[in-house]
């Protein structure tokens, strides 16, 4: 990913040779399509106890420097990209120190996606009984194949496989107070 600052005064001279720090954040972010369920599964809920997330609202910090601007008030930053299950939001902060040694900031965000396209699932019944089936609705929200791509009928194939799933529970002896165990088992 690649960054571009661009200082410029208020009558739009360059701000050549201004000291810059820079900060990168990171924080998991979520693709909604209306209607389905798509993504990772959010099981924080099945802690017990959650700790409290102290980390800025703009996620965490992944890395931070410092440069200077070039002789047109321009600075290109390059951040190496690693994989991630999950949808990011990367936010660059940059804070230029002007001549009379004020800090004048700004901030972009872009989401990184962890593939092509996201897959949204909906089921036609949230409960059901053993022995009766249960269908699924299935869409995909894909950006990355271009308008002529899309218009000419591309077509995705996917491959579905539904997994038992067992819930287990287990109650606590009586008197203790550790509460109850359950578990989720995917088969």
């Amino acid at each position: 990913m690649t960054a571009q600052v661009s200082a410029r005064y208020f009558f739009d001279a360059p701000v050549s040779g201004a000291p810059v720090h820079w900060v990168l954040y990171s924080k998991t972010s979520y693709y909604q399509i209306p209607g389905f369920r798509s993504g990772l599964a959010d099981t924080g809920w099945l802690e017990s106890y959650t700790y409290p997330d102290f980390s800025s609202s703009l996620g965490t910090q992944i890395s931070e420097g410092d440069a200077v601007t070039g002789m047109d008030g321009v600075l290109s930053l390059d951040f190496p990209m690693g994989f991630s299950e999950s949808r990011q939001l990367l936010t660059v902060e940059v804070t230029v120190i002007d001549e009379s040694g004020l800090p004048v900031s700004a901030r972009a965000s872009v989401a990184v996606n962890p593939d092509e396209f996201f897959i949204g699932l909906r089921p036609d019944a949230w409960i059901g009984r053993e022995g009766e089936q249960i269908g699924y609705d299935v869409q995909v929200a894909d950006w990355a194949l271009s308008t002529t791509e899309k218009s000419e009928g591309s077509v995705r194939k996917l491959r579905a496989e539904f997994k038992e799933v067992a819930w287990l529970r287990e109650d606590p002896a009586l008197g203790e107070l550790s509460g109850f165990l359950s578990t989720l088992q995917i088969h």
